[in-house]
């Protein structure tokens, strides 16, 4: 359901902003490898109505919110967090989440919806390409993200995250594959490595898992930890190579720079190396 919630806009303004809310507020999920972070920044507040957060790989400096009260997907820059484009979100899409992956037949955007278990493909310039079924039985979707040939999504309303195939030109998922995971509000694909953002409080929110040859993450996540800069982390999250990015909803988009190195050597790496011996 959707209930109000008091944003802070800035230090003297306040106002009310509507928040997407669904499941448990307490999970059991995994706190290996915790972790700390330094908030580097904040930059792009006193938004209404927005969630889903994506940086585009191949534009310097792009960082995007969507809206989904006036259906517009807006760019950013992510150093000054300045205004820059936008396109409009149609085909019926009630977005949530929203990710961007590289395909060599062609860009993509990806947005949940928050009335279906549906998400929508987009082209490079913003046109709809497709809706694609999510798991069958889900209520709707939150997070969303895309690469290393997969798609990944989760919900608080299913306490789940799941993925499937997804090589950039699918019009449906051939099969789906999920592990149980307690509040997913925002998802990312960097590289080998999948970025889990949870709107839990109180406890490790933020994870990071690498992502196994075949596509599926690995359940112990190399890094974690717990966000306090709001109540949850119940937005989008993204990274860039050097810094973390999480945005909840209507409120900053947190630059945090945290102590995991992405170039230290990934499990499968190391197997390679003790097979070795």
């Amino acid at each position: 359901m959707r209930i109000f919630a008091l944003l802070l806009v800035c230090l003297t303004v306040s106002a009310f902003a509507s928040v997407r809310t669904g499941g448990p507020s307490h999970s059991q999920n995994p706190t290996y490898n915790r972790g700390s972070y330094t908030v580097v920044s904040t930059l792009i507040g006193g938004l209404t109505y927005s969630y889903g957060l994506a940086i585009k790989d191949n534009v310097p400096n792009s960082i995007w919110i969507l809206n989904w009260n006036d259906l517009m997907n807006y760019e950013f820059d992510m150093t000054t967090g300045a205004p820059q484009g936008s396109w409009e979100i149609t085909e019926g899409v009630d977005p949530d989440d929203q990710a961007y992956c590289e395909y060599a037949t062609g860009n993509r955007w990806f947005m949940t919806d928050y009335g279906t278990s549906m998400f929508a493909v987009f082209a490079e310039n913003g046109s709809h390409v497709v809706n694609i079924a999510g798991p069958a039985g889900y209520t709707n979707l939150f997070g969303i993200g895309a690469g290393k040939g997969q798609v990944y999504v989760g919900s608080p309303n299913e306490d789940v995250l799941a993925w499937g195939p997804y090589t950039g030109v699918e019009t449906s998922i051939s099969s789906w594959t999920e592990i149980p995971y307690t509040s997913v509000y925002g998802l990312a694909v960097w590289g080998d490595y999948l970025f889990v953002a949870c709107g839990l409080a109180d406890e490790d929110n933020l994870f990071i898992h690498y992502i196994n040859p075949d596509g599926s993450p690995n359940p112990t996540p190399v890094w974690s930890a717990t966000f306090t800069e709001e109540v949850e982390a119940n937005g989008g999250i993204d990274f860039d190579g050097e810094y973390l990015y999480v945005y909840p909803q209507n409120s900053f988009v947190y630059v945090l720079d945290i102590d995991w190195d992405p170039q230290s050597l990934s499990p499968s790496t190391w197997a390679n190396i003790k097979s070795s011996f």
